[in-house]
């Protein structure tokens, strides 16, 4: 199994090397794939941290206000 940073970091040696393998075309759509698909996790990751940086926030907004005895609804 190939580790995904060993494509996102060489993916023309990879290439390279699983072309000796076997069809050139299926190899290079293979690795085209792989790296799409990590760019999109990569992007869901991030959003989920942002994501959770905002509830942070917002919990400790609501935390505070409790706090003070204020409205903490809005």
């Amino acid at each position: 199994m190939l580790d995904v940073k060993l494509i996102r970091q060489d993916p023309d040696a990879v290439r390279e090397r699983l072309a000796a393998r076997g069809k050139r075309a299926e190899t290079d759509a293979a690795v085209d794939r792989v790296l799409a698909l990590d760019a999109e996790r990569r992007a869901a990751i991030a959003q989920g941290d942002e994501l959770k940086a905002r509830r942070n926030a917002v919990s400790q907004e609501v935390g505070e206000r409790k706090r003070r005895k204020e409205n903490a609804t809005t």
